[in-house]
């Protein structure tokens, strides 16, 4: 039918980005409210996060948010949700997608793996650890 399996968004200018999905649409920030609640940790990390991976090039784009609903997880869906992402900000001259993990999601650090990102850097965010990482598009 018409259910969401996943989700891809970010841009050239992540902050941007989440203001629109937070201030402009109400009902993405009561979700996304009602998600934190489950996850009390996950409200400092995304705080710490708000300021993106880094400074952008023009040649670069961020993907910023990613996930895969859990019933379409290890069905190849994130797969293609993150190589049409990548296909389509190629066509529009992106030559590199950055992203940031948080240290302890080690499957998501493993996904990006292998689909050809490397850690380019690692960031401290408080008391939180992430790897900032790129990939060549």
């Amino acid at each position: 039918g018409s259910q969401l399996l996943g989700l891809a968004a970010g841009g050239l200018d992540p902050g941007a980005l989440f203001q629109r999905l937070t201030f402009r649409r109400f009902e993405f920030a009561w979700q996304l409210l009602r998600s934190l609640a489950r996850k009390p940790l996950l409200v400092s990390q995304l705080l710490a996060s708000l300021g993106g991976v880094q400074e952008l090039a023009q040649d670069q784009v961020e993907l910023t948010y990613f996930a895969v609903a859990a019933p379409s997880q290890n069905q190849g869906v994130g797969h293609r949700l993150l190589e049409s992402y990548a296909d389509w900000w190629a066509s529009r001259g992106a030559r590199r997608l950055v992203l940031s993990v948080e240290e302890e999601n080690a499957g998501a650090l493993r996904f990006y793996r292998r689909h050809g990102f490397e850690v380019v850097r690692e960031l401290e965010q408080g008391a939180y650890r992430r790897f900032a990482l790129c990939k060549t598009l």
